[in-house]
């Protein structure tokens, strides 16, 4: 199961590769249709034999879509060759109908998530645009040229398009950790999309060749359907996250390309002596490109500001140490690591010996000064995956993952020489065990440090169950 989704992209790679050579007849479409079926079978067969798969509902649906897709090429081509030249009517509702399923699919996987009302006015933002191109090219065309049926039938594809396109479009905009197989299933619909949108305009200018390279997009999405239901990943769930710089300027770009299509579109299909629409399809691009530099640095300030606010949230405004609510998550964290992973997590809480005397002795701004150059000092030791929190007055904690009682001391100690002003201070270490709780690992390192200071203070003591 392991690489079984890398075969199954080989073997549809192999039938794409054919497909190219062969001529157009009886071989190629046994080609296609083989294909077609081993992709819904493949997703099919994994909904009964891979018990992890996550939503196994919505990839039901999925490889019910593959074979009603499967059941329209099969009517289509024995239309095609004269085997049986059947209603147009039956093959457009299969075909149809696989719009509709896949819709239903990505709702399904969707549905676990909160929509915000960002995802959701972005995608209706990328639909509206869209609804032009798809008017220009899959409808306008065949405006007073085809029969009433036709023209109904073939103005139903964009719309269910478009309903693909929207909930696809929310599922990525969702703030989610999406998993590889699911990213595969996205780009497949995605390439089904650009399938039917340059099939429909390869059609009505009169490019589109049957069994030309066009037809290996949809090989391509049989591949990656087949694929990403067989990934191993496809186990794993949506999780929540919080919106990268890197995917929020992805989103800005999706959004101002496809606006900047809307004038585009009305360029290329207008006679070319358009005039005045020229010019303002042509100032609306110049417009949009505008305003997406503008929304750009917009979105560039607002982040940096909001990284600045989470760093003073997250930190102790005296030292630059990781305050408490910064110490408890990053811990959850590496607690849950350590579980899943079975590495070592050591936790220390380290106190200065005698502080208050010395705030006494030299004031309370030469403690701050004290403890500022105390952080500074510790912060040279450390490792970047290290975390130091002030959790009170003159008081520590030290998170050190994938480190065990053995690498941990030598730390400590070396922690201990550096601080500054002749002054010590006591250490109390403990190591994360199985059934501890964030609670239950405190308690046990603040029992080690107590050990410490009862046992003379400068040193370390350990407390492990």
């Amino acid at each position: 199961m392991q690489k079984g989704w890398l075969l199954l992209l080989l073997v549809i790679a192999a039938a794409a590769l054919l497909h190219w050579y062969l001529p157009y007849g009886m071989v190629l479409a046994i080609n296609n249709l083989f294909i077609s079926l081993l992709s819904a079978s493949a997703v099919f067969m994994a909904c009964l034999l891979r018990p992890d798969l996550y939503q196994r509902k919505a990839w039901l649906l999925v490889s019910l879509a593959g074979f009603f897709s499967f059941a329209g090429h099969l009517l289509w081509h024995f239309s095609e060759l004269k085997i049986w030249v059947a209603s147009p009517l039956p093959i457009y509702l299969l075909y149809l109908s696989t719009y509709l399923l896949l819709v239903l699919a990505i709702w399904h996987f969707g549905r676990s998530v909160e929509t915000t009302e960002g995802a959701l006015i972005d995608s209706l933002m990328v639909v509206v645009a869209a609804t032009v191109l798809f008017w220009a090219a899959m409808i306008q065309p065949f405006l007073g040229e085809v029969e009433p049926l036709h023209l109904l039938m073939a103005s139903a594809y964009p719309v269910a398009d478009l309903l693909l396109l929207m909930f696809t479009l929310k599922l990525f905009f969702l703030g989610v950790r999406r998993s590889l197989a699911l990213i595969m299933l996205l780009g497949a619909i995605t390439l089904l999309l650009m399938a039917d949108l340059l099939h429909a305009y390869g059609v009505s200018t009169g490019w589109y060749e049957r069994g030309g390279v066009l037809d290996l997009l949809w090989y391509g999405v049989y591949g990656l359907m087949a694929a990403a239901a067989w990934h191993p990943s496809a186990k794993d769930p949506l999780t929540d996250r919080p919106l990268s710089n890197q995917l929020a300027f992805l989103r800005l770009l999706v959004i101002g390309i496809i606006a900047i299509a809307v004038p585009a579109s009305i360029l290329l299909i207008t006679p070319s002596n358009g005039g005045l629409v020229h010019i303002a399809a042509s100032a609306s691009i110049i417009l949009f490109i505008l305003m997406l530099f503008r929304m750009t640095f917009l979105l560039r300030r607002n982040q940096q500001q909001a990284a600045e606010l989470e760093h003073l949230i997250r930190t102790d405004p005296l030292t630059g140490a990781a305050n408490r609510r910064w110490l408890e998550e990053y811990l959850t964290v590496e607690i849950s690591r350590s579980l899943r992973q079975g590495v070592p997590l050591a936790l220390a809480f380290m106190d200065l010996d005698f502080f208050k005397k010395y705030n006494d002795s030299y004031g309370h701004s030469a403690g701050d000064q004290l403890l500022i150059a105390l952080v500074a000092n510790w912060k040279t030791a450390l490792r970047t995956t290290d975390l130091l929190a002030r959790t009170g007055g003159e008081e520590f904690v030290l998170v050190c993952p994938d480190t065990d009682l053995e690498s941990v001391k030598p730390l400590l100690e070396r922690l201990q020489q550096l601080v500054p002003d002749q002054q010590t201070c006591s250490v109390g270490v403990t190591l994360f065990q199985e059934k501890d709780t964030l609670d239950s690992l405190l308690h046990r390192a603040d029992e080690a440090l107590y050990r410490a200071k009862a046992e003379g203070r400068n040193c370390i003591r350990e407390e492990l169950i």
